[in-house]
Parts: structure tokens; C-alpha cells; sequence
């Protein structure tokens, strides 16, 4: 883990990790073992992307919960209700 990183944000970029290499892992593997060539199409390229958009979307909507929820826990700074 990096010096001073959080273990949460340490797990979250190992399971965006993991979710790369497993795609890999199974095109490499179902390629091989069906005698076809070993390389990528389109729709497996695809397939990549999609999970670097979600995992960037993932780490945009967990910033804001850090920055928001103690916020969003906490009492009014003006000190009104609600």
C-alpha cells in the first residue's frame, strides 16, 4: 500500500485491477482453447473500456461521498433545522 493511502482506496484499485486482468485472463483463455487467434476483437476492447468508464465513475461517486458525507452527518454550520 502507498504511503499514506487509505486501505479502502488500496482495495478499490486492486478490484479494478483484478476486473482488467480477469477479462484478459478469460479472451486469452476462451481464444486459446477455441483454436482461434490471440488477439483482441472489438467487442473485447469494448469490454475493457466499459470497465475503466465504471471504474472511473466508481471512484468519482466515492470522492464525493468522502467530501459529502460527513456534511451530510453532521449539524447545520448556520445552526438552522433540517
Amino acid at each position: 500500500m502507498a504511503s499514506g493511502a487509505h486501505p479502502q482506496t488500496s482495495d478499490f484499485v486492486d478490484f479494478a485491477c483484478r476486473l482488467y486482468l480477469d477479462i484478459g485472463m478469460i479472451t486469452r483463455t476462451a481464444r486459446g482453447h477455441t483454436g482461434r487467434p490471440i488477439k483482441a476483437s472489438m467487442p473485447e476492447v469494448l469490454a475493457v473500456s466499459l470497465i475503466g468508464a465504471a471504474v472511473a465513475w466508481s471512484a468519482a461517486f466515492l470522492i464525493c461521498l468522502w467530501i459529502f458525507t460527513p456534511w451530510l452527518m453532521s449539524t447545520r454550520l448556520d445552526g438552522k433545522d433540517g
